[in-house]
Order: structure tokens, then C-alpha cells, then sequence
């Protein structure tokens, strides 16, 4: 699982094992409420690895990488693209 929040730990790894209930025992957990008693009952919780107590951490984002143009010449468009992959389905 990979959990992106301004609230996650820096540089952490968890090496807890977590199912699709995690999420919701931790919903569970912090707002004091009760078990459905389906997946989140055996889970372990994603607590782990947040801290509310932290400053948010703030994203900084990397540059995207150089776009390449659609295969052909630059002046391709939509149409052409249509009737070289055989036309649009009926």
C-alpha cells in the first residue's frame, strides 16, 4: 500500500501488512467508532503511518518528463489517427 498525505512520516517505511479494511479500522479507530466486522475486523490500521502531530509536509512537485508528439508528423490529427487504426468501431 502507498499512502501519500501531507501527514505521513517522512522517509518511513512500514513493513506492516495491510488489507483493503485497513482504511476503514483506522476511520474506525479515530473516530471512536464501531467494528462492521467484515474486513477491517482482523486489519491492521495505516496509524502507523501518519502523525497528525507534525507540520504537513509540503508536496513538491517534479517536473514532468519531455512530451513526445503522437508518432507520425507534427501536423497529425484526429482523424488521421482514426482511419490509421482502422477507422472508429460502429
Amino acid at each position: 500500500m502507498i499512502v501519500i498525505s501531507p501527514f505521513t512520516k517522512p522517509h518511513t517505511v512500514s513493513h506492516t501488512v495491510y488489507n483493503f479494511g485497513s482504511i476503514l479500522k483506522f476511520i474506525e479507530q479515530t473516530f471512536s467508532m464501531g467494528s462492521l466486522g467484515t474486513t477491517d475486523a482482523p486489519s491492521n490500521s495505516i496509524a502507523d503511518m501518519l502523525d497528525f502531530t507534525q507540520s504537513p509536509n509540503v508536496l513538491t512537485a517534479a517536473p514532468l518528463p519531455h512530451a513526445n508528439p503522437c508518432a507520425g508528423s507534427a501536423a497529425t490529427n484526429v482523424e488521421q489517427i482514426i482511419e490509421r487504426d482502422g477507422g472508429a468501431p460502429d
